[in-house]
């Protein structure tokens, strides 16, 4: 069963997202990373460690992804239609956070929190024709903004139960399927996972993306439930830092998605762009259309 932040992640990843035109099709973004990224995978005596199974890397991910509290990436988004047969990409940057909150009520007086925001500036369309168009998505842990300023429209969902928070980037879940810090046990819970040879089944522009540098570890999971939004979701991760390359979904309805990142950058080298996470909704008269929409339960959308 879909929770309604799954229905909202829907909307941005089987839905909304696009970019490239015909002839690019899957082209890998071409700008190199930049300093910044994670240390090694670290084994006995600061050796790097061996990942020769899924297992191995599961647990290698669950340890390296602890030590994030910020993130930043350029993202390429590309989405391919199953019954259309078009494509379409966005370009942009992600922002993603790790913060304690303190509160001075309710049943937990610390919060770990975990958000997100994507802004989007250009949408290539099927045939080429290029668009600048500003589009951000923000999820604050609770609240989840879908906001457009040529347009003037914002959508903000509450996608989660007043007071709990939720990891935006958990597979199946997120609109993202970055596994960031995620633990080994509840992946398994819900995937199957294996290693797949990372080139396998890409085209050579992908290929070379996710070989070129240091090179990557592939996870491939497969949902454990038949009535999941996604047949498929593969995560590429660098082999030096274990930092997030290029992430690939199948959904139910056969549509694949690609989200590729370039210069990854971490913790003290990940600026974070003020208010960047701002969900405040526009003032009436303010000549925004603002739909708001609170929480309404598993069932409620």
């Amino acid at each position: 069963m879909q929770t309604p932040f799954r229905h909202a992640a829907a909307t941005i990843t089987l839905g909304v997202l696009a970019l490239v035109p015909p002839a690019l099709t899957h082209t890998a973004i071409a700008q190199p990373e930049r300093a910044g990224a994670a240390a090694h995978v670290q084994g006995e005596q600061g050796e790097p460690g061996e990942i020769a199974s899924v297992d191995d890397l599961l647990r290698a991910l669950e340890s390296a992804g602890g030590d994030i509290s910020n993130l930043t990436a350029r993202v390429q988004y590309t989405r391919t239609f199953a019954i259309a047969g078009d494509t379409q990409t966005r370009q942009g940057q992600l922002f993603y956070e790790k913060a304690t909150l303190i509160s001075s009520a309710g049943p937990r007086p610390v919060i770990e929190m975990k958000r997100f925001a994507v802004r989007f500036e250009t949408l290539i369309l099927q045939g080429g024709r290029v668009e600048e168009e500003i589009k951000d998505y923000v999820f604050d842990g609770e609240w989840f903004v879908e906001r457009t300023p040529g347009s003037r429209q914002f959508i903000k969902r509450q996608v989660v139960p007043p007071g709990e928070v939720f990891d935006p980037l958990k597979v199946g879940e997120g609109p993202f399927p970055l596994p960031i810090g995620q633990k080994r046990d509840d992946i398994l819970a819900e995937y199957e996972a294996s290693m797949v040879d990372p080139a396998e089944d890409l085209n050579e522009s992908l290929a070379g993306f996710v070989t070129r540098e240091a090179g990557t570890y592939r996870l491939r999971l497969i949902p454990r439930d038949p009535g999941a939004s996604a047949r498929e979701v593969e995560v590429w991760y660098r082999t030096d830092t274990l930092l997030p390359r290029l992430a690939r979904t199948v959904s139910a309805e056969g549509d694949e998605s690609f989200v590729q990142l370039v210069d990854v950058r971490q913790n003290e080298a990940a600026e974070i762009e003020p208010g960047i996470f701002n969900i405040q909704t526009p003032r009436p008269g303010s000549g925004w259309d603002v739909r708001v929409e609170p929480w309404r339960g598993e069932g409620g959308r």
